[in-house]
């Protein structure tokens, strides 16, 4: 996490500006700060300052909130960050750590899926 919110300013500088064959921007949070967490994917649909305007990726758990909703999250949320370029998944450090924990061949479908 630590590693991705380190990583922000670059995220936001191609969310905002996208080059050539990028797209898909999506962050990762927390979507009921405390316990119990429920850490979620969203895609970014602006940012602008310290908040980004998002829309659910991910079927929430927690009620109230429902795939697709939009939501405002502040940058210091975040805790993961990615984007896709020519078909590589960029970012993505704690997909990467859980990955780590998968078995082999699961690891395998997910490493190729994302293009890593």
């Amino acid at each position: 996490m630590k590693k991705a919110r380190a990583g922000l300013p670059v995220f936001f500088g191609h969310a905002t500006a996208p080059g050539p064959d990028e797209g898909g921007f999506m962050i990762k949070y927390d979507l009921l700060p405390g316990a119990p967490s429920e850490f979620i994917w969203a895609e970014v649909i602006s940012h602008k300052g310290d908040v980004t305007i998002a829309r659910l990726l991910n079927p929430p758990h927690s009620p109230g909130f429902t795939q697709g909703q939009q939501v405002s999250v502040r940058d210091n949320q975040v805790v993961d960050w990615a984007w896709w370029h020519a078909g590589t998944l960029i970012g993505g450090a704690t997909m990467r750590v859980l990955i780590a924990r998968m078995p082999a061949a699961e690891a395998r479908a997910m490493l190729d899926r994302f293009g890593w």
